[in-house]
């Protein structure tokens, strides 16, 4: 179980962001654009690679613990983590 305030969680959600930032200028450049060098089997090793990083990302999501809103405890528990 991760804790919430783990500072490699905080480093894990920083390259989450990054990856996500990057997927919101390459997909549309891709889709419209179609440029020849993004068929290339770098890019498509490259964006694999950041799909499975976002599958990561869903796992440690569900494995991370969270403050209960009512008694302000940290909660431990994976059925109401997946709430």
């Amino acid at each position: 179980m991760i804790r919430v305030n783990n500072p490699n969680k905080t480093y894990w959600e920083v390259v989450i962001i990054i990856l996500a930032i990057y997927n919101s200028f390459q997909i549309p450049v891709e889709i419209a654009f179609r440029p020849v060098t993004m068929n290339a089997t770098g890019f498509q090793i490259l964006n694999s690679m950041i799909d499975m990083m976002f599958l990561s990302d869903i796992i440690v999501q569900f494995r991370t613990s969270f403050y209960d809103m009512e008694t302000g405890e940290e909660c431990f528990d994976t059925k109401r983590i997946g709430i």
